[in-house]
């Protein structure tokens, strides 16, 4: 069974949270207390969200700036699609960006990814239009999860990574754009 709050849909308990509606014109959501999961397409397409918040006494999800990740920082969750920051550097603590966590935001230009991050998720960065700059940091690559991890515009000129990385770019078909970083 399911409920309603706000236009929200959840579990009838409020401990799963399942679709915040796409055309909701609200630029701030406030994640409640009771709620531990989150479907992973929940903010899909959510184009005004630009902040997400965590109801305090939520043990499960925190909140940093508006960006939605687990509670101890270490897996960023969601990005808002609506958030108008041009510049973002992650948190130290993460470790995992999600699937689709950035996805469709079109404000963001320039991304620092910290050495902290092992993971990319499926899609993380995918139609991120206006990225044009992502720098790694640290001597570790992390994981490309799944396909079109960067946007489907080629990025391999304006990715900066130390030295020991090499960068690759593979055309599986004119659909998809795969990016590898290599260690050498």
């Amino acid at each position: 069974h399911f409920i309603s709050v706000d236009g929200v849909l959840f579990s009838n308990n409020k401990s799963q949270l399942i679709q915040y509606p796409i055309g909701n014109q609200r630029t701030s959501y406030t994640i409640p207390k009771e709620t531990i999961q989150i479907v992973s397409s929940a903010f899909y397409n959510c184009y005004y969200l630009q902040s997400i918040k965590v109801e305090s006494g939520n043990t499960k999800f925190s909140s940093n700036e508006g960006i939605l990740y687990n509670n101890d920082k270490t897996y960023l969750i969601q990005y808002p699609i609506g958030n108008k920051q041009e510049i973002h550097s992650m948190i130290d603590n993460v470790q995992i960006i999600g699937d689709e966590a950035f996805y469709g935001n079109k404000y963001l230009q320039s991304l620092t990814i910290t050495d902290t991050v092992k993971i990319i998720g499926h899609r993380a960065f995918d139609n991120c239009n206006s990225l044009t700059s992502v720098t790694f940091i640290g001597a570790h690559k992390p994981q490309l999860n799944g396909i079109n991890v960067f946007s489907k515009q080629t990025l391999t000129d304006k990715i900066k990574v130390p030295k020991q990385y090499e960068i690759e770019s593979t055309e599986q078909n004119q659909n998809q754009h795969t990016l590898v970083l290599m260690l050498n």
